[in-house]
């Protein structure tokens, strides 16, 4: 078990600006600037939180899930950004063993960089037992399970996605 450590005020709230980027972009509430532009600015914000607090977990996994953004949606060359998430979530796992959104990504990773499905199913299933309710965790196991052509495994794994976080159109991304 983790014991607390002090929080930097600063640190958490350039995490929180970063987080509020990426999310805007990821749920198409981004007004008057490009989508990019916007993935770039919340990377800033999670840089900043980082050179505030270099064991800011959190920051971390947010970083990983925004490159992951970037990836998904064709901003950047998949040989920069998948050591980059890789790193991104490898940091948070050091810095907080129980992150369920960092063992998600590095599932990601492992499943299209890597080509390590065995790999990317424990990392996945590890995300899930330390947060059953983790959206993103179920949504990127149900990508695994399509492209092993498990589609039933898929299918229900993306539908409690998007039960969990019915918003976001990662979660929805994958249904039929």
């Amino acid at each position: 078990m983790l014991t607390a450590r002090p929080l930097q005020p600063d640190a958490w709230s350039a995490y929180a600006q970063g987080r509020r980027h990426c999310a805007a972009v990821f749920s198409g509430r981004v007004e008057n600037t490009p989508p990019d532009t916007a993935r770039a600015r919340a990377l800033e914000w999670l840089d900043q939180a980082v050179r505030l607090d270099a064991e800011f977990a959190p920051a971390y996994a947010a970083r990983a899930s925004c490159l992951w953004s970037r990836f998904t949606v064709g901003y950047g060359a998949p040989n920069d950004l998948g050591p980059r998430i890789r790193d991104a979530a490898l940091r948070a796992i050091r810095f907080d063993p129980s992150s369920a959104e960092a063992h998600a990504f590095v599932g990601a990773v492992r499943r299209d960089f890597d080509w390590d499905w065995e790999g990317a199913d424990s990392s996945f299933r590890r995300a899930l037992a330390l947060e059953p309710g983790n959206a993103s965790a179920h949504t990127q196991f149900g990508s695994l399970m399509a492209a092993r052509g498990r589609f039933d495994e898929a299918v229900r794994k993306g539908r409690r996605g998007a039960e969990l976080d019915p918003d976001s159109p990662m979660s929805t991304v994958f249904l039929p």
